[in-house]
Protein backbone atom coordinates (compact mmCIF):
# COMPACT_ATOMS: atom_id res chain seq x y z
CA UNK A 1 0.00 0.00 0.00
CA UNK A 2 1.61 3.31 -0.68
CA UNK A 3 2.75 5.60 1.32
CA UNK A 4 2.09 9.12 1.20
CA UNK A 5 4.23 12.36 2.19
CA UNK A 6 2.64 14.52 4.65
CA UNK A 7 3.75 17.26 7.06
CA UNK A 8 2.88 17.03 10.21
CA UNK A 9 -0.10 14.83 9.66
CA UNK A 10 -1.87 11.63 10.78
CA UNK A 11 -2.92 9.69 7.66
CA UNK A 12 -5.14 6.41 7.82
CA UNK A 13 -5.49 4.76 4.93
CA UNK A 14 -9.02 2.60 4.52
CA UNK A 15 -10.01 0.08 1.42
CA UNK A 16 -13.35 -0.48 1.29
CA UNK A 17 -13.98 -4.18 0.37
CA UNK A 18 -16.76 -6.31 -0.63
CA UNK A 19 -17.20 -8.19 2.46
CA UNK A 20 -19.45 -7.04 5.35
CA UNK A 21 -17.86 -5.78 7.76
CA UNK A 22 -19.61 -3.59 10.90
CA UNK A 23 -18.01 0.00 11.83
CA UNK A 24 -14.81 0.57 11.02
CA UNK A 25 -12.31 1.98 13.98
CA UNK A 26 -8.53 1.89 13.47
CA UNK A 27 -6.56 2.79 15.98
CA UNK A 28 -3.27 3.77 16.88
CA UNK A 29 -1.90 1.19 19.85
CA UNK A 30 -0.71 -2.12 18.54
CA UNK A 31 -2.96 -3.66 20.79
CA UNK A 32 -6.05 -1.65 19.75
CA UNK A 33 -8.21 -1.98 17.18
CA UNK A 34 -5.85 -1.81 14.36
CA UNK A 35 -3.79 -4.29 15.20
CA UNK A 36 0.31 -3.89 14.89
CA UNK A 37 0.33 -4.66 11.39
CA UNK A 38 -1.99 -2.01 10.65
CA UNK A 39 -0.17 1.03 11.45
CA UNK A 40 2.84 2.72 11.41
CA UNK A 41 4.15 6.11 13.78
CA UNK A 42 7.04 8.15 13.86
CA UNK A 43 5.38 10.30 16.44
CA UNK A 44 8.36 11.40 18.97
CA UNK A 45 6.36 9.71 21.96
CA UNK A 46 3.06 7.93 22.77
CA UNK A 47 1.18 8.12 25.89
CA UNK A 48 -1.38 5.68 27.20
CA UNK A 49 -5.10 6.91 27.52
CA UNK A 50 -8.80 5.84 26.83
CA UNK A 51 -10.87 7.57 23.75
CA UNK A 52 -14.45 7.50 23.48
CA UNK A 53 -15.26 4.26 21.98
CA UNK A 54 -11.55 2.80 21.85
CA UNK A 55 -10.01 -0.11 24.11
CA UNK A 56 -8.93 1.20 27.51
CA UNK A 57 -4.90 0.38 27.02
CA UNK A 58 -4.97 2.55 23.62
CA UNK A 59 -2.00 4.95 22.93
CA UNK A 60 -2.29 8.30 21.08
CA UNK A 61 1.08 9.20 19.62
CA UNK A 62 2.54 13.09 20.58
CA UNK A 63 4.93 15.14 19.40
CA UNK A 64 5.84 18.41 18.11
CA UNK A 65 2.87 19.56 15.92
CA UNK A 66 4.09 22.75 14.79
CA UNK A 67 2.82 23.95 11.41
CA UNK A 68 5.32 23.05 9.07
CA UNK A 69 6.95 19.98 10.70
CA UNK A 70 7.65 16.77 9.83
CA UNK A 71 5.85 14.57 11.98
CA UNK A 72 4.13 11.38 10.21
CA UNK A 73 1.61 8.87 11.57
CA UNK A 74 0.31 6.21 8.84
CA UNK A 75 -2.82 3.96 9.92
CA UNK A 76 -3.65 1.17 7.62
CA UNK A 77 -6.97 -0.68 7.95
CA UNK A 78 -8.25 -3.23 5.20
CA UNK A 79 -11.95 -4.80 5.27
CA UNK A 80 -11.71 -8.85 4.43
CA UNK A 81 -8.35 -8.89 5.93
CA UNK A 82 -9.15 -7.24 9.06
CA UNK A 83 -12.02 -8.23 11.13
CA UNK A 84 -14.49 -6.70 12.53
CA UNK A 85 -13.51 -3.80 14.62
CA UNK A 86 -16.85 -2.45 16.31
CA UNK A 87 -20.25 -3.20 15.96
CA UNK A 88 -21.96 -0.36 17.68
CA UNK A 89 -25.75 -0.91 18.33
CA UNK A 90 -28.19 0.80 15.91
CA UNK A 91 -29.25 4.18 18.06
CA UNK A 92 -25.91 3.90 20.16
CA UNK A 93 -25.12 7.83 21.45
CA UNK A 94 -22.38 9.07 18.77
CA UNK A 95 -22.42 12.78 20.77
CA UNK A 96 -23.93 15.91 18.93
CA UNK A 97 -27.18 14.40 18.28
CA UNK A 98 -25.96 11.51 16.29
CA UNK A 99 -26.86 8.19 16.57
CA UNK A 100 -25.38 4.54 15.66
CA UNK A 101 -26.88 3.56 11.69
CA UNK A 102 -25.84 -0.62 13.25
CA UNK A 103 -25.49 -1.22 9.36
CA UNK A 104 -23.28 -3.58 8.27
CA UNK A 105 -20.50 -1.73 6.14
CA UNK A 106 -17.84 -2.96 3.78
CA UNK A 107 -19.83 -2.54 0.59
CA UNK A 108 -20.23 0.58 -1.71
CA UNK A 109 -22.15 3.51 -0.04
CA UNK A 110 -22.31 6.52 1.97
CA UNK A 111 -20.51 6.29 5.25
CA UNK A 112 -20.60 8.92 8.02
CA UNK A 113 -16.55 9.98 9.07
CA UNK A 114 -15.77 10.72 12.69
CA UNK A 115 -12.81 11.16 14.84
CA UNK A 116 -12.20 10.51 18.54
CA UNK A 117 -9.53 11.56 21.17
CA UNK A 118 -9.16 11.58 25.08
CA UNK A 119 -10.15 13.93 27.14
CA UNK A 120 -7.48 16.39 27.37
CA UNK A 121 -7.17 20.87 27.78
CA UNK A 122 -3.19 20.53 26.81
CA UNK A 123 -4.06 20.67 23.44
CA UNK A 124 -4.53 23.99 21.17
CA UNK A 125 -4.74 25.41 17.56
CA UNK A 126 -7.05 24.00 14.69
CA UNK A 127 -6.30 20.93 12.67
CA UNK A 128 -7.42 20.27 9.26
CA UNK A 129 -9.28 17.09 8.22
CA UNK A 130 -9.20 16.07 4.99
CA UNK A 131 -10.66 13.04 3.70
CA UNK A 132 -9.23 12.45 -0.29
CA UNK A 133 -9.93 9.72 -2.83
CA UNK A 134 -7.18 8.77 -5.24
CA UNK A 135 -5.69 12.03 -4.71
CA UNK A 136 -8.97 14.33 -4.76
CA UNK A 137 -10.34 16.03 -1.74
CA UNK A 138 -13.85 14.68 -1.05
CA UNK A 139 -14.11 16.84 2.18
CA UNK A 140 -12.11 19.47 4.38
CA UNK A 141 -13.38 20.04 7.92
CA UNK A 142 -11.27 22.36 10.26
CA UNK A 143 -11.33 20.78 14.06
CA UNK A 144 -10.35 22.41 17.34
CA UNK A 145 -8.91 19.33 19.17
CA UNK A 146 -9.36 21.06 22.69
CA UNK A 147 -13.00 21.93 21.89
CA UNK A 148 -14.04 19.16 19.33
CA UNK A 149 -15.21 21.46 16.09
CA UNK A 150 -14.64 25.25 15.75
CA UNK A 151 -17.34 26.26 17.67
CA UNK A 152 -19.17 23.47 18.18
CA UNK A 153 -18.63 20.75 21.03
CA UNK A 154 -17.47 17.15 20.48
CA UNK A 155 -14.38 15.34 19.98
CA UNK A 156 -13.27 15.59 22.86
CA UNK A 157 -15.69 13.95 24.82
CA UNK A 158 -16.93 11.74 22.26
CA UNK A 159 -17.16 10.88 18.42
CA UNK A 160 -16.70 14.31 16.39
CA UNK A 161 -18.45 13.68 13.03
CA UNK A 162 -16.35 15.29 10.67
CA UNK A 163 -18.00 14.67 7.04
CA UNK A 164 -21.47 13.48 6.14
CA UNK A 165 -22.86 10.66 3.75
CA UNK A 166 -18.91 10.71 2.53
CA UNK A 167 -19.67 7.84 -1.09
CA UNK A 168 -16.91 4.77 -1.12
CA UNK A 169 -16.39 2.79 -3.81
CA UNK A 170 -15.53 -1.04 -2.91
CA UNK A 171 -11.82 -1.21 -3.94
CA UNK A 172 -10.94 1.89 -3.59
CA UNK A 173 -8.49 3.74 -1.32
CA UNK A 174 -9.57 6.46 1.15
CA UNK A 175 -7.10 8.68 2.98
CA UNK A 176 -8.10 10.73 6.65
CA UNK A 177 -5.12 13.71 6.76
CA UNK A 178 -4.94 15.79 9.96
CA UNK A 179 -3.16 18.27 9.64
CA UNK A 180 -1.97 21.30 12.40
CA UNK A 181 -2.92 24.50 10.95
CA UNK A 182 -1.79 27.21 13.35
CA UNK A 183 -0.51 25.52 16.80
CA UNK A 184 2.44 25.72 17.93
CA UNK A 185 2.24 22.62 19.59
CA UNK A 186 0.03 19.98 19.90
CA UNK A 187 0.44 16.85 22.46
CA UNK A 188 -1.74 14.70 20.95
CA UNK A 189 -3.62 13.22 17.49
CA UNK A 190 -6.88 11.73 16.84
CA UNK A 191 -7.18 8.30 18.36
CA UNK A 192 -9.03 7.00 16.06
CA UNK A 193 -11.48 6.96 12.76
CA UNK A 194 -14.61 5.52 12.69
CA UNK A 195 -16.14 5.09 9.30
CA UNK A 196 -20.33 3.76 9.67
CA UNK A 197 -22.50 2.81 6.70
CA UNK A 198 -25.95 5.01 6.61
CA UNK A 199 -29.25 4.53 5.07
CA UNK A 200 -28.78 4.84 1.16
CA UNK A 201 -30.78 7.80 -0.46
CA UNK A 202 -33.34 5.99 -3.14
CA UNK A 203 -31.76 6.24 -6.34
CA UNK A 204 -32.28 9.19 -8.36
CA UNK A 205 -31.19 8.18 -11.74
CA UNK A 206 -30.58 5.83 -14.47
CA UNK A 207 -27.14 5.14 -16.51
CA UNK A 208 -27.84 2.67 -19.05
CA UNK A 209 -24.46 2.50 -20.55
CA UNK A 210 -23.83 0.82 -23.97
CA UNK A 211 -22.53 -2.57 -24.20
CA UNK A 212 -22.62 -2.15 -20.73
CA UNK A 213 -19.45 -0.32 -20.14
CA UNK A 214 -18.11 2.92 -21.63
CA UNK A 215 -15.17 2.77 -23.32
CA UNK A 216 -13.53 5.20 -25.66
CA UNK A 217 -10.13 5.43 -27.50
CA UNK A 218 -7.55 8.79 -27.78
CA UNK A 219 -7.83 9.86 -31.46
CA UNK A 220 -11.56 8.59 -32.35
CA UNK A 221 -13.54 5.91 -30.92
CA UNK A 222 -16.51 7.49 -28.97
CA UNK A 223 -19.00 6.19 -26.21
CA UNK A 224 -22.03 7.01 -25.16
CA UNK A 225 -24.78 6.15 -22.57
CA UNK A 226 -28.05 7.55 -21.54
CA UNK A 227 -29.18 8.94 -18.19
CA UNK A 228 -33.24 9.15 -17.13
CA UNK A 229 -35.10 10.04 -13.88
CA UNK A 230 -36.58 6.98 -11.62
CA UNK A 231 -39.53 9.02 -10.68
CA UNK A 232 -41.19 12.21 -11.45
CA UNK A 233 -40.26 15.73 -10.26
CA UNK A 234 -42.44 18.16 -9.11
CA UNK A 235 -40.42 20.68 -11.30
CA UNK A 236 -37.68 21.05 -13.44
CA UNK A 237 -34.80 19.07 -12.82
CA UNK A 238 -31.38 19.26 -13.69
CA UNK A 239 -28.53 16.39 -14.01
CA UNK A 240 -24.95 17.67 -13.96
CA UNK A 241 -22.12 15.26 -15.57
CA UNK A 242 -18.86 15.84 -14.34
CA UNK A 243 -15.58 14.37 -15.41
CA UNK A 244 -13.40 13.92 -12.27
CA UNK A 245 -10.20 14.63 -14.46
CA UNK A 246 -11.11 17.23 -16.70
CA UNK A 247 -8.15 16.79 -18.85
CA UNK A 248 -9.11 13.32 -19.62
CA UNK A 249 -12.43 13.28 -21.64
CA UNK A 250 -14.92 15.44 -23.71
CA UNK A 251 -18.57 15.18 -22.55
CA UNK A 252 -21.45 16.54 -25.69
CA UNK A 253 -18.74 17.79 -28.02
CA UNK A 254 -17.67 20.67 -25.98
CA UNK A 255 -16.35 20.89 -22.09
CA UNK A 256 -15.55 17.89 -19.28
CA UNK A 257 -18.76 18.80 -17.83
CA UNK A 258 -22.65 18.77 -19.62
CA UNK A 259 -25.80 19.42 -18.04
CA UNK A 260 -29.03 17.79 -18.66
CA UNK A 261 -33.05 19.19 -17.98
CA UNK A 262 -35.62 16.87 -17.07
CA UNK A 263 -39.21 18.38 -17.02
CA UNK A 264 -42.24 16.80 -15.02
CA UNK A 265 -42.93 15.92 -19.09
CA UNK A 266 -39.99 14.24 -20.08
CA UNK A 267 -38.44 12.88 -16.93
CA UNK A 268 -38.89 9.27 -18.16
CA UNK A 269 -37.16 9.64 -21.45
CA UNK A 270 -33.59 8.96 -21.93
CA UNK A 271 -31.15 11.73 -22.97
CA UNK A 272 -27.66 10.66 -24.45
CA UNK A 273 -24.15 11.90 -22.61
CA UNK A 274 -21.59 11.28 -25.54
CA UNK A 275 -18.38 10.58 -23.65
CA UNK A 276 -15.06 11.48 -26.14
CA UNK A 277 -11.31 11.09 -25.06
CA UNK A 278 -9.04 14.50 -24.99
CA UNK A 279 -6.34 13.02 -27.27
CA UNK A 280 -2.73 14.17 -25.64
CA UNK A 281 0.36 13.62 -25.97
CA UNK A 282 0.77 11.85 -22.66
CA UNK A 283 1.96 8.28 -22.68
CA UNK A 284 -0.73 6.89 -20.29
CA UNK A 285 -1.48 3.28 -21.87
CA UNK A 286 -4.93 1.79 -21.16
CA UNK A 287 -6.14 3.98 -18.16
CA UNK A 288 -9.86 5.54 -17.15
CA UNK A 289 -11.49 8.09 -15.35
CA UNK A 290 -14.78 8.48 -13.53
CA UNK A 291 -17.81 10.38 -14.37
CA UNK A 292 -19.86 12.15 -11.19
CA UNK A 293 -23.52 13.17 -11.88
CA UNK A 294 -25.28 15.63 -9.45
CA UNK A 295 -28.88 16.14 -9.20
CA UNK A 296 -30.63 19.34 -8.12
CA UNK A 297 -34.21 20.78 -8.73
CA UNK A 298 -35.59 24.03 -9.29
CA UNK A 299 -36.98 24.61 -5.84
CA UNK A 300 -33.63 23.44 -3.86
CA UNK A 301 -30.49 24.53 -6.05
CA UNK A 302 -28.39 22.51 -3.54
CA UNK A 303 -26.68 19.19 -5.69
CA UNK A 304 -27.79 16.08 -4.71
CA UNK A 305 -24.55 13.12 -5.22
CA UNK A 306 -26.09 10.59 -7.79
CA UNK A 307 -23.53 7.92 -8.35
CA UNK A 308 -20.21 7.35 -10.39
CA UNK A 309 -19.64 5.42 -14.31
CA UNK A 310 -16.20 4.41 -15.32
CA UNK A 311 -14.90 5.61 -18.65
CA UNK A 312 -12.17 2.97 -19.60
CA UNK A 313 -9.69 5.00 -22.02
CA UNK A 314 -7.61 3.36 -24.76
CA UNK A 315 -4.22 5.66 -25.34
CA UNK A 316 -2.98 6.18 -28.79
CA UNK A 317 0.69 7.62 -27.46
CA UNK A 318 2.44 3.97 -27.54
CA UNK A 319 1.90 0.69 -29.62
CA UNK A 320 -1.33 -1.02 -28.72
CA UNK A 321 -3.86 -3.45 -30.45
CA UNK A 322 -7.42 -2.73 -29.96
CA UNK A 323 -10.65 -5.40 -29.78
CA UNK A 324 -14.10 -4.72 -29.75
CA UNK A 325 -16.43 -7.63 -29.19
CA UNK A 326 -19.78 -6.81 -30.67
CA UNK A 327 -21.92 -6.07 -27.79
CA UNK A 328 -19.42 -6.96 -25.48
CA UNK A 329 -19.44 -9.97 -25.87
CA UNK A 330 -18.81 -13.08 -28.37
CA UNK A 331 -21.17 -15.98 -28.05
CA UNK A 332 -21.94 -18.74 -30.78
CA UNK A 333 -23.65 -21.78 -31.27
CA UNK A 334 -23.08 -25.26 -32.31
CA UNK A 335 -26.31 -25.62 -34.07
CA UNK A 336 -25.72 -22.54 -36.04
CA UNK A 337 -25.99 -20.99 -38.43
CA UNK A 338 -24.93 -18.31 -35.62
CA UNK A 339 -22.35 -16.55 -35.70
CA UNK A 340 -20.60 -13.72 -34.26
CA UNK A 341 -17.71 -11.21 -34.57
CA UNK A 342 -15.63 -8.66 -33.10
CA UNK A 343 -12.83 -6.32 -34.58
CA UNK A 344 -9.16 -5.36 -34.50
CA UNK A 345 -7.22 -2.53 -35.23
CA UNK A 346 -3.59 -0.93 -34.21
CA UNK A 347 -3.82 2.58 -31.38
CA UNK A 348 -0.91 3.90 -33.55
CA UNK A 349 0.70 4.32 -36.33
CA UNK A 350 3.81 1.64 -37.31
CA UNK A 351 6.99 2.37 -39.05
CA UNK A 352 6.37 -0.99 -40.58
CA UNK A 353 3.68 -3.18 -41.59
CA UNK A 354 2.03 -5.32 -38.76
CA UNK A 355 0.97 -8.77 -38.68
CA UNK A 356 -1.55 -10.07 -36.07
CA UNK A 357 -2.02 -13.89 -36.37
CA UNK A 358 -5.77 -14.53 -35.12
CA UNK A 359 -5.61 -18.11 -33.64
CA UNK A 360 -8.85 -20.29 -32.14
CA UNK A 361 -8.86 -23.47 -29.92
CA UNK A 362 -10.30 -26.84 -31.23
CA UNK A 363 -14.04 -25.72 -30.62
CA UNK A 364 -14.13 -22.25 -33.02
CA UNK A 365 -13.14 -21.52 -36.46
CA UNK A 366 -12.24 -17.90 -37.32
CA UNK A 367 -12.37 -16.10 -40.57
CA UNK A 368 -11.67 -12.59 -42.16
CA UNK A 369 -12.03 -12.23 -45.85
CA UNK A 370 -11.43 -14.72 -47.76
CA UNK A 371 -9.76 -16.41 -45.15
CA UNK A 372 -10.68 -18.78 -42.60
CA UNK A 373 -9.89 -21.74 -40.49
CA UNK A 374 -8.46 -22.31 -37.27
CA UNK A 375 -5.86 -19.05 -37.31
CA UNK A 376 -6.02 -16.28 -40.25
CA UNK A 377 -3.89 -13.17 -40.59
CA UNK A 378 -4.83 -9.48 -40.64
CA UNK A 379 -1.91 -6.98 -41.85
CA UNK A 380 -1.76 -3.26 -40.81
CA UNK A 381 0.24 -0.94 -42.37
CA UNK A 382 1.06 2.78 -41.97
CA UNK A 383 -1.84 3.62 -44.43
CA UNK A 384 -4.72 2.07 -43.08
CA UNK A 385 -3.72 1.47 -38.97
CA UNK A 386 -6.54 3.15 -37.69
CA UNK A 387 -9.31 0.59 -40.01
CA UNK A 388 -10.87 -1.85 -37.92
CA UNK A 389 -11.04 -5.49 -39.51
CA UNK A 390 -13.62 -8.02 -38.60
CA UNK A 391 -13.17 -11.19 -37.18
CA UNK A 392 -15.80 -14.13 -37.76
CA UNK A 393 -16.70 -16.65 -35.14
CA UNK A 394 -18.13 -19.73 -35.71
CA UNK A 395 -18.81 -22.88 -33.57
CA UNK A 396 -17.21 -26.15 -34.41
CA UNK A 397 -20.47 -28.99 -34.45
CA UNK A 398 -18.63 -31.54 -33.02
CA UNK A 399 -20.01 -34.93 -31.16
CA UNK A 400 -18.42 -34.28 -27.80
CA UNK A 401 -20.95 -33.79 -24.78
CA UNK A 402 -19.29 -30.41 -23.67
CA UNK A 403 -22.65 -28.65 -22.27
CA UNK A 404 -22.44 -24.59 -22.57
CA UNK A 405 -18.54 -24.15 -22.44
CA UNK A 406 -15.93 -21.67 -23.67
CA UNK A 407 -13.15 -21.35 -26.45
CA UNK A 408 -10.48 -19.07 -25.85
CA UNK A 409 -9.46 -16.78 -29.15
CA UNK A 410 -5.59 -15.69 -29.41
CA UNK A 411 -3.86 -12.65 -30.82
CA UNK A 412 0.08 -12.80 -31.52
CA UNK A 413 1.57 -9.78 -33.33
CA UNK A 414 4.61 -9.78 -35.46
CA UNK A 415 5.94 -7.00 -37.07
CA UNK A 416 9.66 -4.92 -38.15
CA UNK A 417 8.47 -2.05 -36.02
CA UNK A 418 10.25 -2.96 -32.51
CA UNK A 419 7.47 -1.65 -30.64
CA UNK A 420 4.88 -3.70 -32.37
CA UNK A 421 7.10 -6.54 -32.32
CA UNK A 422 5.56 -9.71 -30.09
CA UNK A 423 3.33 -7.05 -28.26
CA UNK A 424 0.98 -8.75 -26.18
CA UNK A 425 -2.40 -8.57 -27.11
CA UNK A 426 -5.91 -9.12 -25.22
CA UNK A 427 -7.54 -12.41 -26.45
CA UNK A 428 -11.29 -13.37 -26.88
CA UNK A 429 -13.34 -15.98 -25.04
CA UNK A 430 -16.32 -16.74 -27.01
CA UNK A 431 -19.07 -18.79 -25.49
CA UNK A 432 -20.19 -21.77 -27.05
CA UNK A 433 -23.88 -23.18 -26.58
CA UNK A 434 -23.34 -26.88 -27.10
CA UNK A 435 -26.16 -29.31 -28.98
CA UNK A 436 -24.73 -32.95 -28.19
CA UNK A 437 -26.87 -33.98 -25.28
CA UNK A 438 -29.79 -35.84 -25.22
CA UNK A 439 -28.47 -39.73 -25.37
CA UNK A 440 -24.93 -38.03 -24.96
CA UNK A 441 -26.59 -36.47 -21.34
CA UNK A 442 -27.45 -33.28 -19.84
CA UNK A 443 -26.05 -31.17 -17.55
CA UNK A 444 -27.00 -31.09 -14.31
CA UNK A 445 -28.65 -27.91 -14.24
CA UNK A 446 -30.69 -28.55 -17.76
CA UNK A 447 -33.87 -29.48 -15.56
CA UNK A 448 -36.13 -29.51 -19.32
CA UNK A 449 -34.00 -31.02 -20.90
CA UNK A 450 -33.65 -28.68 -23.80
CA UNK A 451 -29.29 -29.01 -23.86
CA UNK A 452 -28.81 -25.12 -22.73
CA UNK A 453 -28.70 -24.26 -19.18
CA UNK A 454 -31.11 -20.85 -19.02
CA UNK A 455 -33.95 -19.48 -17.03
CA UNK A 456 -35.79 -21.32 -18.41
CA UNK A 457 -34.32 -24.50 -16.29
CA UNK A 458 -34.87 -22.23 -13.26
CA UNK A 459 -38.71 -21.93 -13.53
CA UNK A 460 -38.90 -25.89 -14.61
CA UNK A 461 -36.83 -26.53 -10.90
CA UNK A 462 -39.37 -24.27 -9.05
CA UNK A 463 -42.40 -25.97 -10.81
CA UNK A 464 -41.37 -29.53 -10.09
CA UNK A 465 -40.19 -28.51 -6.38
CA UNK A 466 -43.11 -27.08 -5.44
CA UNK A 467 -45.28 -29.89 -7.09
CA UNK A 468 -42.92 -32.29 -5.16
CA UNK A 469 -43.65 -30.06 -1.56
CA UNK A 470 -46.97 -31.32 -1.41
CA UNK A 471 -48.35 -35.19 -0.20
CA UNK A 472 -50.09 -36.58 -2.35
CA UNK A 473 -49.96 -34.49 -5.32
CA UNK A 474 -51.26 -35.51 -8.48
CA UNK A 475 -47.37 -36.17 -10.72
CA UNK A 476 -45.11 -36.16 -7.35
CA UNK A 477 -44.91 -40.63 -6.95
CA UNK A 478 -42.36 -39.40 -4.21
CA UNK A 479 -45.32 -38.76 -1.61
CA UNK A 480 -47.78 -41.72 -2.21
CA UNK A 481 -47.71 -44.85 0.16
CA UNK A 482 -45.77 -47.72 -1.19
Amino acid sequence: MAKYPILSVCAILLICASMAQAAFIVEAHSSGRANATNFTGTGTSSIKSTAPGCIATGSIFSGSGAAGSSTEYVYKYTPAMDMDNWSPAPGTDLTNGHKASGLMGGLNGKYNVYITWPPSTNVGGTCSITVTNDGEDVVVSPVDMNTGGTGNPGGNHGWYRVAEKVHLSGGTQYVVRQKVVTSAYVSMRSHGVLWELVEPDPPMITLTETNEKTAVTEGGIADDYTIALLQQPASLTQVSVIAKDPNQVILNGTLNQTVLTFTPDNWATPQTVQVLANDDLDVENDHFTWLRHWVSYADDPNSIFAGFLKVTIADNEAPGVLIVESDGKTAVDEQGPTSDTYTIRLMMAPTAPVTITVAADADTVVASGQASGSSIQLTFTAADWFTPQTVIVTAVDDEDSEFDHTSTITHSVSSADSGYNNLAAAGVVAKVADNDCGVWGYAPADFNRDCHVTLEDFATFASEWMTCSVPYIEGCTNWLPQ
